[in-house]
């Protein structure tokens, strides 16, 4: 058997087992892991989000409420650093927002333009996991590109780069190959 892993869990019966840098089991079961009762898992070490962590989430959740709730773009993009570094890859030119860009109104303009050109019709947050420095949105999507009437539907990860409450990188990792066959006629 076969784990690689820089930390994995696994939950069982009301205890956590962290796997930390584990290449495979040992005689004694994992090497490098840890079990804790999930009940006493501060007293135990067991690491706690820590306070940036939670900040991070909560600028998450604003991000995801001003686009679920209709906000201005330009106050949602309040949120970005002026020199935002915006990226989403894939087939540069079929929408406007594909590509490597620059600056806080990239934010407002992808907004806009997702707002005129497409129609959703299912975004799923699963989770939001974070760093010190970071924030990650994971979830599905299922969007109709206006122009050709195409649906597209795809998992999705935002990574949030955070530095002083400001986001200076974001980056969209989804399934660029259908959007692509979506937007094109």
């Amino acid at each position: 058997m076969q784990f690689r892993s820089s930390l994995a869990a696994l939950v069982v019966a009301g205890s956590i087992a962290i796997f930390s840098g584990c290449a495979g089991p040992d005689a004694q079961g994992f090497a490098g892991a840890h079990v804790y009762d999930v009940k006493n898992a501060a007293d135990q070490g067991v690491p706690q989000t820590s306070r940036r962590q939670q900040q991070n989430i909560a600028l998450a959740q604003r991000f995801l409420k001003g686009i679920r709730g209709g906000q201005d773009p330009a106050e949602i993009a309040a949120l970005f650093d002026a020199d935002l570094v915006f990226e989403i890859q894939g087939d540069v030119g079929v929408l406007p927002w594909i590509g490597h860009k620059t600056g806080r109104q990239v934010m407002a303009d992808f907004i806009r333009d997702m707002r005129a050109l497409t129609e959703p019709i299912a975004f799923d947050v699963e989770d939001i996991v974070a760093g010190d420095n970071r924030a990650v949105i994971i979830g599905r999507l299922q969007t109709r590109i206006k122009a050709t009437g195409k649906t597209t539907a795809t998992q999705f990860a935002i990574i949030l780069t955070i530095r002083d409450d400001d986001v200076t990188n974001f980056q969209m990792l989804e399934d660029s190959f259908d959007v692509s066959k979506a937007a094109r006629r």
